[in-house]
């Protein structure tokens, strides 16, 4: 609102020094223009005849002057104020009225938009904000709904045979052999249809080479259907040479039991990997009754990734 005054006070200010600019005719030109136009055409074209010989005056009627002043003339040419409203300028004084209130409109028409165009940014900023929340919360479920549905494979140790820790070796012992007995089960809820695996049985010295060295596929994994919380069970056959014992014994090097799974769901049809690493752990100190060793399921990322 204050724009609007502003304005119009600047359209109405221009428009008074447009007036003091060019002032309406002095009122003695006009009255002498008036008198010549007059006594014009009164003057009617002679014959060459009659025309006389002495020059004839220019007959210009001038505005009377009042007697005792010298500037009556200078006065009467000068411009009065109450002119500004003379009827002459009613059609300029409706002209600014027209343009003040035009400049009011386009003011007040101009503030409306800045407030809509406000409005419409604010509202875009919150759409955005609002679509960016609504695409999150729909991958969080779907998310969700994947995990909960989607088939997990994880392995378990039923039983490892064949190894004690206080074996004597004699120079006659060339391997030490055993079975470790295992099991693979889908924890999920959707069946898992396997594409296939590997795993091995093998001392390694520290640390755990990455990434992890299956071999020649030592043991392989049929490719079957793994119905929702059911398992299979494996024994697997392994070697262990007297100095790779040696080393464990001492904890200087690991026994351990890795492997890799590949399988699909039937959800989503998307492939996902079981990554398992099983380390023979010795303690150094045990209670009576406690066993001699026990299996424990860690290693780098590489080894224990599920996905």
């Amino acid at each position: 609102m204050r724009t609007a005054r502003t304005g119009a006070l600047v359209v109405f200010a221009l428009f008074l020094l447009a007036l003091r600019s060019s002032p309406p005719e002095p009122r003695g030109v006009h009255e002498a223009h008036n008198s010549w136009k007059h006594q014009q055409p009164t003057q009617a074209s002679p014959s060459p005849s009659a025309i006389p010989l002495r020059p004839i005056a220019p007959q210009i009627s001038q505005a009377p002057s009042t007697p005792g002043s010298d500037n009556a003339e200078y006065d009467s040419q000068k411009w009065n104020k109450w002119d500004a409203i003379a009827p002459p300028t009613w059609s300029n004084w409706m002209l600014a009225v027209f343009a003040v209130v035009a400049a009011i409109i386009g003011l007040r028409t101009l503030g409306k938009i800045r407030d809509q165009t406000k409005a419409a940014l604010v509202a875009l900023r919150i759409n955005r904000v609002a679509a960016s929340a609504a695409r999150r919360s729909a991958d969080t479920a779907e998310r969700s709904l994947v995990d909960l549905e989607r088939p997990w494979i994880f392995i378990d140790i039923i039983r490892f045979e064949g190894f004690q820790r206080g074996k004597p070796l004699t120079a006659e012992t060339t391997m030490i052999t055993g079975f470790l007995t295992w099991s693979y089960r889908n924890y999920g809820r959707s069946p898992a249809f396997i594409i296939d695996g590997t795993f091995r049985v093998r001392a390694i010295n520290r640390p755990l080479p990455e990434p992890p060295d299956y071999g020649n596929r030592e043991g392989m994994l049929i490719p079957i259907p793994l119905p929702p919380n059911k398992l299979r069970r494996l024994s697997t056959p392994w070697l262990m040479d007297p100095n790779d014992y040696r080393l464990i014994i001492r904890n200087e090097s690991d026994f351990v039991f890795y492997g890799v799974i590949r399988y699909r769901d039937t959800f989503l049809k998307r492939e996902h990997i079981s990554r398992w690493c099983a380390i023979l752990k010795l303690p150094a100190f045990r209670l009576a009754g406690e066993p001699d060793w026990f299996w424990t399921f860690e290693g780098p990322p590489a080894y224990t990734e599920y996905s």
